[in-house]
Protein backbone atom coordinates (compact mmCIF):
# COMPACT_ATOMS: atom_id res chain seq x y z
CA UNK A 1 0.00 0.00 0.00
CA UNK A 2 1.56 3.67 -0.86
CA UNK A 3 1.63 6.06 2.07
CA UNK A 4 -0.29 9.28 2.05
CA UNK A 5 3.37 10.79 2.05
CA UNK A 6 4.10 8.69 -0.81
CA UNK A 7 0.80 10.04 -2.67
CA UNK A 8 1.56 13.63 -1.67
CA UNK A 9 5.02 13.68 -3.28
CA UNK A 10 4.18 12.16 -6.39
CA UNK A 11 1.22 14.40 -7.16
CA UNK A 12 1.94 16.99 -9.50
CA UNK A 13 -0.94 19.44 -8.07
CA UNK A 14 1.28 19.57 -4.64
CA UNK A 15 3.92 21.11 -6.76
CA UNK A 16 2.01 23.67 -8.32
CA UNK A 17 0.63 24.82 -5.17
CA UNK A 18 3.33 24.93 -3.60
CA UNK A 19 5.20 27.04 -6.36
CA UNK A 20 1.83 29.43 -6.51
CA UNK A 21 2.38 30.05 -2.50
CA UNK A 22 6.21 30.84 -3.08
CA UNK A 23 5.53 33.32 -5.88
CA UNK A 24 2.44 34.77 -3.87
CA UNK A 25 4.77 35.02 -0.52
CA UNK A 26 7.15 36.64 -2.90
CA UNK A 27 5.22 39.19 -4.33
CA UNK A 28 3.35 40.21 -0.91
CA UNK A 29 6.85 40.40 1.13
CA UNK A 30 9.07 42.32 -1.90
CA UNK A 31 10.27 45.31 -1.37
CA UNK A 32 8.35 47.86 -3.72
CA UNK A 33 10.04 50.82 -5.52
CA UNK A 34 9.72 54.12 -3.83
CA UNK A 35 6.17 55.09 -3.75
CA UNK A 36 4.03 58.30 -2.77
CA UNK A 37 0.95 56.86 -1.02
CA UNK A 38 -2.01 59.32 -1.31
CA UNK A 39 -4.52 59.17 0.95
CA UNK A 40 -8.24 60.67 0.24
CA UNK A 41 -10.49 61.43 3.42
CA UNK A 42 -13.85 62.84 2.94
CA UNK A 43 -16.05 63.77 6.14
CA UNK A 44 -14.93 63.59 9.68
CA UNK A 45 -16.61 63.02 13.02
CA UNK A 46 -19.90 61.15 13.77
CA UNK A 47 -21.94 59.06 11.01
CA UNK A 48 -25.53 60.92 10.67
CA UNK A 49 -28.22 58.38 12.17
CA UNK A 50 -29.54 56.32 9.23
CA UNK A 51 -27.25 57.91 6.46
CA UNK A 52 -26.87 56.42 2.81
CA UNK A 53 -23.56 57.92 3.15
CA UNK A 54 -22.07 56.38 5.68
CA UNK A 55 -18.85 55.25 3.56
CA UNK A 56 -17.61 58.60 3.34
CA UNK A 57 -17.18 59.09 6.65
CA UNK A 58 -14.02 58.87 9.39
CA UNK A 59 -14.59 59.09 13.28
CA UNK A 60 -12.18 61.24 14.81
CA UNK A 61 -10.93 58.18 16.63
CA UNK A 62 -9.51 56.68 13.05
CA UNK A 63 -8.17 59.40 11.77
CA UNK A 64 -6.18 59.92 15.25
CA UNK A 65 -5.06 55.95 15.07
CA UNK A 66 -3.85 56.85 11.40
CA UNK A 67 -1.69 59.80 12.84
CA UNK A 68 -0.38 57.65 15.53
CA UNK A 69 0.85 55.22 12.85
CA UNK A 70 2.67 57.26 10.51
CA UNK A 71 4.55 59.15 13.34
CA UNK A 72 5.28 55.66 14.79
CA UNK A 73 6.15 54.05 11.68
CA UNK A 74 8.42 57.32 10.10
CA UNK A 75 6.29 58.60 7.37
CA UNK A 76 6.62 62.06 6.42
CA UNK A 77 3.40 63.77 5.74
CA UNK A 78 4.07 66.51 2.63
CA UNK A 79 1.69 68.66 0.41
CA UNK A 80 1.92 69.71 -2.96
CA UNK A 81 4.18 72.14 -2.78
CA UNK A 82 6.88 69.52 -1.75
CA UNK A 83 6.42 68.03 -4.69
CA UNK A 84 8.96 70.32 -6.33
CA UNK A 85 11.83 69.55 -3.87
CA UNK A 86 13.38 66.03 -3.61
CA UNK A 87 11.09 63.78 -1.25
CA UNK A 88 11.74 62.49 2.48
CA UNK A 89 12.09 58.95 2.23
CA UNK A 90 8.86 57.80 3.39
CA UNK A 91 6.14 60.08 1.96
CA UNK A 92 2.45 60.26 1.88
CA UNK A 93 0.34 62.64 1.00
CA UNK A 94 -3.26 63.38 3.10
CA UNK A 95 -5.69 64.90 0.81
CA UNK A 96 -9.12 65.99 2.72
CA UNK A 97 -12.08 66.34 -0.49
CA UNK A 98 -14.83 68.68 0.26
CA UNK A 99 -13.48 71.53 2.18
CA UNK A 100 -16.31 70.59 5.08
CA UNK A 101 -16.18 72.62 7.79
CA UNK A 102 -15.70 70.05 10.56
CA UNK A 103 -12.53 69.84 9.12
CA UNK A 104 -11.41 73.19 10.71
CA UNK A 105 -13.12 71.89 13.46
CA UNK A 106 -12.07 68.20 14.26
CA UNK A 107 -9.03 67.93 11.86
CA UNK A 108 -6.70 70.73 12.08
CA UNK A 109 -6.25 71.10 15.71
CA UNK A 110 -4.87 67.38 15.36
CA UNK A 111 -2.68 68.30 12.44
CA UNK A 112 -1.32 71.27 14.96
CA UNK A 113 -1.01 68.81 18.10
CA UNK A 114 1.10 66.12 15.82
CA UNK A 115 2.81 67.64 13.37
CA UNK A 116 1.33 66.91 10.34
CA UNK A 117 0.28 68.52 7.13
CA UNK A 118 -2.68 68.05 5.04
CA UNK A 119 -4.38 69.09 1.53
CA UNK A 120 -7.79 70.70 1.96
CA UNK A 121 -9.50 70.44 -1.56
CA UNK A 122 -12.48 73.01 -1.71
CA UNK A 123 -14.79 74.04 -4.11
CA UNK A 124 -14.42 77.98 -4.91
CA UNK A 125 -17.97 79.05 -5.24
CA UNK A 126 -19.14 77.34 -2.64
CA UNK A 127 -16.95 78.50 0.23
CA UNK A 128 -19.03 79.48 3.37
CA UNK A 129 -22.14 77.92 2.31
CA UNK A 130 -22.53 74.14 2.25
CA UNK A 131 -22.06 71.07 -0.05
CA UNK A 132 -24.73 71.42 -2.39
CA UNK A 133 -23.66 68.88 -4.54
CA UNK A 134 -25.29 65.86 -2.28
CA UNK A 135 -28.81 64.68 -2.24
CA UNK A 136 -29.72 65.90 1.15
CA UNK A 137 -32.06 62.93 0.95
CA UNK A 138 -29.21 60.76 1.53
CA UNK A 139 -27.99 62.60 4.40
CA UNK A 140 -28.49 66.49 5.92
CA UNK A 141 -25.88 68.68 4.00
CA UNK A 142 -23.12 69.79 5.56
CA UNK A 143 -21.50 73.57 6.38
CA UNK A 144 -18.16 74.28 4.56
CA UNK A 145 -14.83 75.92 6.05
CA UNK A 146 -15.51 80.35 5.25
CA UNK A 147 -12.75 82.57 3.61
CA UNK A 148 -11.40 83.52 7.64
CA UNK A 149 -11.04 80.15 8.21
CA UNK A 150 -9.11 78.89 4.95
CA UNK A 151 -6.91 82.05 5.73
CA UNK A 152 -6.25 81.01 9.24
CA UNK A 153 -5.35 77.30 8.34
CA UNK A 154 -3.39 78.34 5.17
CA UNK A 155 -1.11 81.01 7.49
CA UNK A 156 -0.62 77.67 9.74
CA UNK A 157 2.18 76.07 7.27
CA UNK A 158 -0.22 72.69 8.40
CA UNK A 159 -2.83 72.87 6.03
CA UNK A 160 -2.24 73.45 2.21
CA UNK A 161 -5.07 74.53 -0.12
CA UNK A 162 -6.12 73.00 -3.49
CA UNK A 163 -9.35 73.59 -5.88
CA UNK A 164 -12.42 71.27 -7.28
CA UNK A 165 -14.47 72.74 -10.11
CA UNK A 166 -16.18 75.55 -8.73
CA UNK A 167 -19.69 74.13 -7.66
CA UNK A 168 -18.09 70.59 -7.19
CA UNK A 169 -19.38 69.22 -10.28
CA UNK A 170 -18.76 66.04 -11.77
CA UNK A 171 -16.13 66.68 -14.88
CA UNK A 172 -16.32 63.46 -15.64
CA UNK A 173 -19.59 63.94 -17.60
CA UNK A 174 -17.65 67.04 -19.09
CA UNK A 175 -15.80 67.51 -22.68
CA UNK A 176 -12.42 67.91 -22.21
CA UNK A 177 -12.38 71.40 -22.77
CA UNK A 178 -15.31 72.08 -20.44
CA UNK A 179 -13.57 70.05 -17.48
CA UNK A 180 -10.09 72.11 -18.09
CA UNK A 181 -11.96 75.57 -18.17
CA UNK A 182 -13.91 73.97 -14.59
CA UNK A 183 -10.40 73.80 -12.35
CA UNK A 184 -8.44 76.19 -14.24
CA UNK A 185 -11.44 78.81 -13.91
CA UNK A 186 -12.08 77.90 -10.01
CA UNK A 187 -7.86 78.31 -9.31
CA UNK A 188 -8.42 81.62 -10.83
CA UNK A 189 -11.24 82.80 -8.48
CA UNK A 190 -9.80 81.37 -5.88
CA UNK A 191 -6.56 83.09 -5.70
CA UNK A 192 -8.27 86.55 -6.42
CA UNK A 193 -10.76 85.97 -3.47
CA UNK A 194 -8.95 84.64 -0.97
CA UNK A 195 -5.76 86.25 -1.43
CA UNK A 196 -3.30 83.12 -2.21
CA UNK A 197 -3.03 80.43 -4.93
CA UNK A 198 -4.32 77.23 -4.51
CA UNK A 199 -1.55 74.52 -4.94
CA UNK A 200 -3.25 71.80 -6.40
CA UNK A 201 -6.39 70.54 -8.23
CA UNK A 202 -9.08 67.33 -8.02
CA UNK A 203 -11.49 65.79 -10.30
CA UNK A 204 -13.64 65.49 -6.77
CA UNK A 205 -16.86 64.62 -6.98
CA UNK A 206 -16.74 62.05 -9.74
CA UNK A 207 -18.62 59.18 -10.80
CA UNK A 208 -15.72 57.67 -12.98
CA UNK A 209 -12.11 58.31 -13.49
CA UNK A 210 -12.03 59.47 -17.39
CA UNK A 211 -8.46 59.15 -18.61
CA UNK A 212 -9.15 62.16 -20.49
CA UNK A 213 -9.09 64.20 -16.91
CA UNK A 214 -5.43 62.86 -16.52
CA UNK A 215 -4.20 64.38 -19.54
CA UNK A 216 -5.64 68.11 -18.92
CA UNK A 217 -2.56 70.51 -19.59
CA UNK A 218 -2.55 72.68 -15.76
CA UNK A 219 0.05 74.84 -15.75
CA UNK A 220 1.90 72.92 -17.55
CA UNK A 221 2.11 69.91 -15.40
CA UNK A 222 3.23 72.43 -12.81
CA UNK A 223 -0.06 72.05 -11.12
CA UNK A 224 -0.42 69.01 -9.55
CA UNK A 225 -3.61 66.80 -10.30
CA UNK A 226 -5.29 64.81 -8.31
CA UNK A 227 -7.02 61.50 -9.52
CA UNK A 228 -9.68 58.85 -7.41
CA UNK A 229 -8.20 55.75 -8.63
CA UNK A 230 -5.99 53.13 -6.62
CA UNK A 231 -3.02 53.28 -9.37
CA UNK A 232 0.74 53.38 -7.89
CA UNK A 233 2.31 57.13 -7.65
CA UNK A 234 6.17 55.80 -7.96
CA UNK A 235 9.17 57.62 -7.50
CA UNK A 236 10.76 60.07 -9.28
CA UNK A 237 7.67 61.32 -10.15
CA UNK A 238 6.86 61.56 -13.79
CA UNK A 239 4.46 64.37 -14.16
CA UNK A 240 1.96 66.20 -11.60
CA UNK A 241 -0.97 63.42 -12.00
CA UNK A 242 -1.70 61.60 -8.46
CA UNK A 243 -3.54 58.89 -7.56
CA UNK A 244 -4.94 58.05 -4.69
CA UNK A 245 -7.47 55.93 -2.16
CA UNK A 246 -10.10 56.65 0.12
CA UNK A 247 -9.56 55.60 4.12
CA UNK A 248 -13.38 54.26 4.08
CA UNK A 249 -11.78 50.91 4.14
CA UNK A 250 -10.64 49.29 7.73
CA UNK A 251 -7.82 50.69 9.33
CA UNK A 252 -5.70 47.65 9.10
CA UNK A 253 -6.07 47.50 5.19
CA UNK A 254 -4.61 50.88 4.77
CA UNK A 255 -2.12 49.85 7.34
CA UNK A 256 -1.15 47.14 5.35
CA UNK A 257 -1.01 49.10 2.18
CA UNK A 258 1.52 51.39 4.22
CA UNK A 259 3.52 48.17 5.91
CA UNK A 260 4.39 47.40 2.17
CA UNK A 261 5.68 50.36 1.19
CA UNK A 262 7.98 49.89 4.22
Amino acid sequence: MVSVETQLLTNPFVYVVLFATCIGLWLFFRRRKPELPVIFFEKIGKVFPHSALSEEWTSTKSLLSLFNYLSRRGFTSITPEDLSHPLPPKPVLLAFLGGYRSFYQKVFPLLKEHKIKATLFVATDLVGTYNSWQDPHQEPWQDLVTKEELQEMHASGFVSVGVLPLKADDISTFSIEKAEFALTESAYRFEHQFGFAPKASCNYPAQRTDSNIASLPLWNNQHPLFIISEEHNMLPLKNFVLNGFFFNRPLWYTRLLLWKLR
